[in-house]
């Protein structure tokens, strides 16, 4: 899309954007919906196959159904890092819904990426959640 980002020089001098200019960017209706801030760039979202909305559905019930109380999973929740506002597919975050009515999460005990294909690309989800301590990425190519 941007092809002059491929250029080593254009990308080393590209300066990031503060989760606060997102914040009041997205409020003044300069960003679109289907974007997200990594790693103080804005990215388009990917689009979602319907194998895609039924993984993340199925994982979402069966997480909820085991999860103790003060834990709940949600489905693209953003989560506020300092350098990133990522929207995984599920995050399992600790607390309860209505202590986040007013702002963000800015952690979660676990994070759900799901990603089928595979354009020989690095995969998105590998820079998203780089945010992370510890991750693990699963990757099978569907035919």
């Amino acid at each position: 899309m941007l092809e002059i980002l491929e250029e080593p020089l254009v990308r080393e001098n590209v300066s990031p954007i503060s989760v606060r200019f997102y914040h009041e960017a997205g409020a003044a209706g300069m960003i679109s919906e289907d974007v997200e801030l990594l790693e103080g760039v804005i990215v388009k979202k990917r689009s979602k196959s319907p194998l895609h909305e039924f993984i993340v559905a199925r994982l979402l019930r069966l997480l909820s159904e085991v999860l103790r109380p003060g834990i709940f999973a949600a489905k693209k929740r953003p989560i506020t890092t300092a350098d990133s506002e990522p929207e995984p597919d599920i995050a399992v975050i600790e607390g309860q819904e209505d202590d986040f009515f007013d702002h963000h999460p800015e952690s979660a005990l676990l994070v759900i990426e799901a990603y089928f294909g595979g354009s020989g690309k690095t995969a998105r989800p590998a820079a998203c959640m780089s945010w992370l301590s510890r991750h693990w990425l699963g990757r099978r190519a569907i035919h």
